[in-house]
């Protein structure tokens, strides 16, 4: 597991998948269901780390587990 550079105020799908051990699949059906919030581009999602940290927190998932 990646760890995650979480003083970046945006995030790529790919650094959240490799920082969690998941799929970037996961991710996006996160971002599709609302459970994670972030922005579409044309061709990316960008998720804010505040977005993530609400999401960590809501999910149970210890942030300590993932930060630098």
């Amino acid at each position: 597991m990646k760890k995650l550079n979480l003083k970046k105020e945006f995030l790529s799908v790919r650094e959240i998948s490799e920082a969690l051990g998941v799929s970037r699949y996961v991710i996006y059906r996160l971002l599709e269901e609302g459970e994670l919030k972030g922005y579409r581009l044309p061709r990316k999602w960008l998720v804010t780390r505040e977005s993530l940290e609400r999401f960590l927190e809501k999910a149970n998932i210890r942030r300590e587990t993932i930060a630098e």
